[in-house]
Formats: structure tokens, C-alpha cells, sequence
């Protein structure tokens, strides 16, 4: 099944989102805490750790970047990625019942991942596909034919 990608001012909005995300997850940790001082750059911390938990394998070749990550924690989410030239954000999201919404951007951010990657692509040509066992990228390097 194809998956959304989204480039240009929709990929900041994404990843502020993402910001936005691990912040909220970070207050809830100020809040179990009883709303005690002096921790939340490690609240932080571990907010991002949780939601960044995603695993990828990149794999370049002479024409493109691949990019799969296993998806075995995330059952019934909806993906979304993000591209630019030399970055991807990927988010999966689920709804409040569980179960994946039409909207884009609807839902709670359950997992995310920024993946900085080593050669400059061409978002425009960008390719998103998953089984439901993987989400698969491919990424066209900017020049290539």
C-alpha cells in the first residue's frame, strides 16, 4: 500500500509536530513526578527516546536510498513521510479508538523518526510503500536518472 509523502512546508509542519509530540510526553512525566523541578531536560530525553524508538536500515546505491523500517510494535497505524533533500521524517499515528484515521494528521503521534541521510535525494521522486510488516523509502538521489 502506498504511503503519504509529504515535502515542502507540510514536512516542517511534520516534524513541529513531532516537537510538539515529544514535548507533551515530556510534561506528562513533569506531571507523574508531581510537578517536580529540575528534570525536564531529562524528562525530554526520555520522551524523545520513547517515541524515536523506530529502527531503520539504510541502504544506499549508486542511484537511490533505501530505506526499510520494521513496523512488528506498530499494528494498526497510519504512516506518513516526510522528505526533503536531505532528510526524512516518518510518523505513525494511531487514533484514540485504535484504529487508523482517513485525516492526515489526525490521531496521536505514537512513534517517529528523523533519518538524516548521507547523499542528497530528490524529494519530488520519493516513494513510500508498506506490507503492514514494513515500511519501505525509496529514495531517488538528486541527479540520478
Amino acid at each position: 500500500m502506498a504511503v503519504p509523502i509529504i515535502t515542502g512546508a507540510g514536512l516542517g509542519d511534520l516534524s513541529r509536530e513531532v516537537s510538539e509530540s515529544v514535548g507533551r510526553r515530556a510534561y506528562q512525566f513533569y506531571e507523574s513526578r508531581g510537578h517536580e523541578h529540575g528534570q525536564d531536560l531529562a524528562d525530554w530525553l526520555r520522551a524523545e527516546s520513547e517515541l524515536t524508538g523506530l529502527r531503520e536500515q539504510i541502504t544506499p546505491s549508486a542511484d537511490e536510498v533505501r530505506i526499510e523500517i520494521p513496523l512488528d510494535e506498530l499494528p494498526g497505524t497510519e504512516l506518513q513521510v516526510g522528505v526533503d533533500r536531505s532528510h526524512v521524517v516518518v510518523t505513525a499515528r494511531t487514533a484514540p479508538d485504535g484504529e487508523p484515521e482517513q485525516t492526515p494528521h489526525a490521531g496521536s503521534i505514537r512513534a517517529a523518526k528523523r533519518i538524516d541521510l548521507p547523499v542528497e535525494i530528490d524529494p519530488s521522486r520519493a516513494e513510500a510503500t508498506s506490507d503492514g510488516r514494513t515500511l519501505e523509502v525509496v529514495l531517488p538521489r538528486a541527479g540520478a536518472s
